[in-house]
């Protein structure tokens, strides 16, 4: 019988997956499947051909037959089953070697040629109505959003003839990241989101990032009950034809004492007074979760389920022919006097529509993510920008890594010579800055 590895189930689950060698021919895992953290490894040797994660409370262990039980929730599934579903999605078998991760990554490709193919790539695609809907909430509306260049993701079957049109236009794929090579030849990573461009200050696309979507497919229950406490349950179920991993979130009353006994077990209550765990569902599972409160007050704040991640990177490293993503810093809008700095592309982009342009952006993918800060900053002051507003979002007010950013932002604006200012608002008006902004147009539209 010809050996199946236990990185065949995580490829074909997870085709974004990405592997760095580890010590004693383990592969450390980009993200644990069940709880997003990044001690997760597999050891795809014949001897051992198991996955265990040493990341918090998660701890999970699996042996090849039992990984895929529990991802695909079919408790009873043989061998035979678990092999059919592998060559289902594969058009080629593989041997154990060719299981194996290549790390011989490519280096990136200049900018003007990425911006190439990646102004391509999103020619070739549409937007959904559903993704459509999500950002025409946001306040944009239908021509802002086709000239931003958000497109949906394209399926697995579309991907073979995105990339013949791609090379039919004579556009080279090598260094490009998202794009990589499988069985010889070029391919790309695969995921259910949107793209949002990360733009130069020039307007060229440096890379792609995609919002992941999933959560809106899922489907809460709750009851309540009174015994010498207030119980509660939640069910959860994942209507997705795919795993997905959500946290969890309610809020509870000031006050409230958690009986532990009570409540499943990977629990945390933050600052705010929101309990949460944060699970791995598998295609159409459900799962319940329960906690009891001693108190006399009812929340009544609706469940949510959040996707986690909500934001990755178009990357293709430790992929054969794969090239990595670095953080890059995006901009929107023309340079002027006064800029603003947030977190994420896609807020960035938001808040300069809703403004009617008035407020341009530099926009960096996550608040440790400031290394190109101090030279965008010398460059800002060369052409005549005088202060710059920082803008991240407002649960600095509890948030103390939030606090840091911020301060080290201003010693990166006092060493380029430059005024800066955080502006503040009513968190209950939305806590990033295009929340605020769309919540204060909508709010003096009603008044005028």
């Amino acid at each position: 019988m010809e050996y199946r590895s236990i990185k065949e189930i995580i490829d074909t689950f997870y085709p974004d997956m990405e592997y760095r060698n580890a010590s004693g021919g383990n592969l450390r895992l980009s993200r644990c499947p069940f709880c997003g953290g990044k001690k997760a490894y597999i050891n795809p040797k014949p001897s051992v051909n198991g996955f265990f994660c040493h990341s918090g409370k998660c701890c999970k262990q699996f042996g090849f037959m039992s990984l895929y039980r529990e991802l695909s929730g079919q408790m009873d599934a043989k061998y035979s089953d678990v092999v059919a579903f592998i060559d289902g999605h594969h058009s080629y078998g593989k041997s154990y070697k060719q299981m194996l991760p290549r790390v011989q990554e490519v280096a990136p490709a200049p900018l003007d040629q990425r911006h190439k193919v990646y102004h391509k790539l999103l020619t070739l695609l549409t937007l959904n109505t559903d993704d459509m809907e999500n950002l025409m909430k946001r306040g944009l509306t239908k021509e802002q959003i086709m000239k931003l260049g958000y497109k949906s993701c394209p399926s697995r079957e579309q991907i073979p003839e995105i990339i013949k049109a791609l090379e039919k236009d004579g556009l080279n794929l090598k260094g490009i990241p998202g794009f990589y090579k499988r069985y010889g030849k070029y391919t790309m990573m695969l995921a259910n989101g949107f793209f949002i461009p990360y733009r130069s200050l020039s307007g060229k696309i440096q890379g792609l990032q995609i919002r992941l979507k999933g959560d809106e497919n899922v489907i809460i229950d709750q009851d309540i009950s009174f015994t010498d406490t207030i119980d509660y349950t939640i069910k959860v179920r994942n209507k997705n034809p795919y795993p997905v991993t959500l946290r969890i979130l309610d809020s509870i009353p000031e006050g409230a004492v958690v009986d532990t006994e009570k409540t499943t077990s990977g629990y945390s209550v933050d600052n705010l007074g929101t309990i949460h765990w944060e699970h791995h569902f598998g295609a159409d599972e459900e799962r319940t979760f329960t906690y009891a409160l001693r108190t006399s007050i009812l929340p009544n704040v609706a469940v949510k389920a959040v996707l986690r991640p909500r934001y990755i990177w178009f990357t293709s490293g430790n992929k054969d022919g794969g090239t990595p993503v670095t953080n890059y810093t995006h901009f929107v809008g023309k340079l002027q006097e006064v800029m603003y700095l947030t977190e994420g592309a896609l807020k960035a982009d938001v808040t300069y529509c809703l403004s009617n342009k008035s407020k341009c952006f530099v926009a960096i993918t996550g608040i440790t993510s400031v290394k190109d800060i101090p030279q965008i900053f010398r460059h800002f002051k060369t052409c005549g920008v005088r202060e710059i507003r920082i803008v991240f979002d407002m649960d600095r007010t509890y948030n103390q890594k939030v606090m840091e950013a911020i301060e080290t932002v201003k010693e990166m604006a006092i060493s380029a010579r430059l005024k800066y200012s955080v502006p503040e608002w009513d968190i209950s008006m939305g806590k990033g800055i295009d929340d605020f902004t769309l919540t204060y147009l909508k709010e003096h539209k009603k008044r005028s």
